[in-house]
């Protein structure tokens, strides 16, 4: 398609035009391989051309040009009396509240593109909208996640107040019945016991009586 061919000794080698390639020039090249628009979308063309189609406000075989705003003339005003007013890119109108468009010709609608996140809910105050946000968000587009406390899985107070009563109970109820059990034994000690005194004496008189005086003994 178009290639020249060149003699290498024992091979060959194809020179491909613009819009071929492959090893014999046998495969349609792509135009957008390189990305030659600066904006917007490239598309190949039949003829082996790219064509970029560029977004709102540019224009030009790359999309590299910003357009101009129209000036305002005689066949082209202002709509409700909107002042028209010269900028660093030509001449455009300066829209009253709740309009827009190069002209004014339409409704600023700022909750048509869903500013709000998080499902809230979008409404327009003096020509400035403001989001109304859901549980759990806040900020100016409802961006921000609040940070809430943790719910306790039973009541703090209502349990543990009692249950710490009735343990320092239970603890003084125990080191006051050491304190008890201490004294008594302590005043047991070392004292005088007459049913203690009874059994031993009766003991020695017991062995007194059973012993055999020595003279007595039979030979």
């Amino acid at each position: 398609y178009g290639g020249a061919c060149r003699d290498l000794f024992d091979a060959f080698a194809c020179s491909c035009g613009p819009a071929w390639e492959g090893p014999r020039c046998e495969i349609r090249a792509d135009p957008c391989r390189s990305t030659p628009c600066v904006r917007g979308q490239c598309h190949a063309r039949p003829d082996g051309r790219f064509e970029c189609r560029c977004p709102p406000g540019f224009s030009g075989p790359r999309c590299r040009l910003p357009v101009l705003p129209q000036g305002c003339n005689l066949n082209s005003t202002c709509k409700d009396g909107a002042p028209c007013e010269g900028g660093p890119l030509g001449t455009n109108c300066s829209c009253q509240e709740g309009l827009a468009g190069l002209r004014c010709q339409s409704l600023d609608k700022p909750c048509e593109a869903s500013p709000c996140l998080n499902g809230g809910t979008c409404r327009v105050a003096s020509g400035i909208f403001e989001c109304t946000c859901s549980a759990g968000f806040s900020g100016q587009f409802c961006e921000v996640v609040k940070t809430l406390p943790l719910p306790l899985p039973f009541p703090l107070l209502e349990v543990a107040v009692p249950a710490a009563c009735a343990c320092l109970l239970l603890l003084l109820l125990g080191l006051l019945s050491g304190i008890l059990a201490a004294r008594k034994r302590r005043q047991s000690e070392g004292t005088y016991s007459p049913s203690q005194q009874e059994v031993a004496g009766a003991r020695l008189e017991m062995d007194s009586v059973l012993k055999v005086p020595p003279e007595e003994r039979l030979i």
